[in-house]
């Protein structure tokens, strides 16, 4: 499979079967700090959403899962291979997310956590309206901290 999606077409999205979900689980063993029972679980959970984007060839390039409750949404995990990073992949990701959860009547809110030191990510989500609210002190495995960031939707 080619790594880089085709400059004449743009990335695909789509919201991912149980089996697809499975399936793409089975490759994000080792891409983070999720395990392949964490992926699967969390994205079969009801109200949680998986988004994936796949290249030209039909490979995957990354994917977005979200926990989507009565009022808020949380954004787990935003994924994007290595290989095809700084093409703006996360942000089709993002884009799609915000869209949908902005059409979800009773959601007044996003939260996320991540990295700290998570530069590219950080940038990310400011760029998506996200802001810092909070610090959880040794919250990764490593001892890293964790940022929490929040949106507050627009009343609708």
């Amino acid at each position: 499979m080619n790594d880089l999606p085709s400059k004449d077409s743009a990335p695909q999205l789509w919201r991912g079967t149980p089996e697809e979900q499975r399936a793409l689980a089975d490759l994000a063993t080792g891409w983070g700090h999720w395990s392949y029972e964490e992926v699967v679980k969390t994205a079969s959970q009801s109200g949680n959403r998986l988004w994936y984007l796949v290249d030209v060839n039909g490979g995957w390039c990354g994917m977005l899962l979200a926990s989507l409750g009565r009022f808020e949404a949380e954004l787990l995990w935003v994924y994007v291979r290595p290989s095809v990073r700084r093409q703006g992949l996360s942000s089709v990701l993002m884009d799609a997310f915000m869209k949908a959860v902005s059409q979800h009547l009773d959601i007044e809110a996003v939260f996320l956590e991540v990295r700290a030191t998570n530069l590219p990510a950080l940038r990310l989500y400011e760029r998506f309206g996200l802001e810092s609210h909070g610090v959880r002190r040794g919250y990764y495995k490593d001892g890293e901290d964790a940022l929490l960031f929040r949106r507050v939707l627009p009343k609708r």
